[in-house]
């Protein structure tokens, strides 16, 4: 399965909301904000397969605090999820300001954890989208699965003045 959302979404997807980046026009499947906002992608009928990866571009909108403990704002997290099974990336990402750490990507998140990465870590892109504040980053997951149907779950906790949206 590939869309460049350019076209209008087909029923597998449980979202039909279609943004337009300010920059540069390009389409994309978003902008998810709120609490505990997700997106299903349903596909049904699928060939025989031992594996599946998942492949896509995860544009971070806005003023994403990533975890910042002590402070009183996060953990914005970020998660990807076979629904109802594995998931596959949980992790928080930071866009910079007004706080420089506390994106745990390309680790999975962890409360326990004291360590962070900075802002940006890991992002194919910065700033290039026309959000003021925002990134692009190239997420890939490879998983087994051999089912003829494959539910995945992309969403955002505790996600409030920030929002998300999907390309490829």
């Amino acid at each position: 399965y590939q869309s460049d959302f350019s076209s209008p979404v087909g029923s597998e997807w449980s979202s039909d909301s279609i943004s337009v980046t300010p920059r540069d026009s390009r389409s994309f499947l978003g902008e998810f904000d709120g609490v505990n906002q997700s997106v299903e992608l349903n596909l049904a009928s699928l060939p025989a397969h031992q594996s599946v990866t998942v492949r896509f571009d995860l544009f971070v909108l806005h003023t994403w605090d990533g975890n910042q403990p002590g402070v009183g704002i996060g953990p914005d997290i970020w998660q990807l999820r076979v629904k109802d099974g594995e998931i596959l990336i949980r992790t928080t990402f930071s866009n910079g300001a007004p706080y420089a750490a506390g994106q745990s990507y390309p680790d999975d998140f962890d409360a326990d954890d004291t360590s962070r990465f900075d802002a940006f870590s890991g992002a194919l892109e910065i700033g290039s989208l026309g959000y003021g504040l925002d990134s692009v980053y190239q997420i890939e997951r490879t998983f087994s699965h051999s089912d003829a149907a494959l539910v995945l779950e992309f969403s955002g906790v505790g996600v409030t003045d920030e929002s998300w949206g999907l390309d490829r």
